[in-house]
């Protein structure tokens, strides 16, 4: 349903080690591709990694990192809910079918939920094809649709710790 889940992994490797990075921009190199940083390149943006140019070999990774912010700042993709005063990771492997947004929230639970709300307000349905997670995960799933495509909202909490994933694709 979602296309290699390895490729946001690897963009999530990739953006890790441009924020600790001490330097405000610079190249960093993922399995053979040669992606470049910056830091703070606009208002509200903490991190923006894009492919080199002229790296025809790169695969086409893009990330975000915003900041919390009240409005939508510019830039942010207009097809992907945003929320208000909420930090968060946006990621694009092109050539895939969709995007990956992740936030750090406290209540992981009511986030998913207001994103389902904002979800089903612009067209998203419910589906009927289930999505388990095994029992022994502190995880819940929410599958919607919206024509031929599928959109997984996936939040949890450990600890302290809570977070929401948002995955769009296309259904198979």
């Amino acid at each position: 349903m979602f296309d290699d889940m390895k490729e946001y992994e690897r963009l999530a490797t990739v953006m890790k080690k441009a924020l600790e990075s001490g330097e405000d921009e610079g190249e960093v190199t993922d399995n053979g591709s040669t992606l470049r940083f910056k830091k703070n390149p606009a208002p509200g943006i903490r991190l923006r990694i894009e492919p080199k140019p002229g790296d025809e070999g790169a695969r086409r990774f893009e990330g975000t990192v915003y900041d919390a912010a009240p409005d939508r700042p510019e830039g942010y993709p207009d097809q992907l809910p945003f929320l208000p005063d909420q930090a968060c990771m946006v990621m694009t492997v092109p050539g895939t079918s969709g995007a990956s947004v992740q936030w750090q929230v406290d209540d992981a639970q009511a986030t998913a939920g207001e994103l389902e709300r904002l979800s089903e307000a612009d067209g998203w349905q419910p589906s009927e094809q289930s999505v388990k997670a095994p029992s022994f995960l502190p995880i819940g799933l929410t599958l919607l649709q919206r024509g031929d495509d599928a959109r997984l909202i996936i939040h949890t909490s450990v600890g302290s710790k809570s977070a929401v994933m948002l995955l769009d694709g296309v259904r198979r």
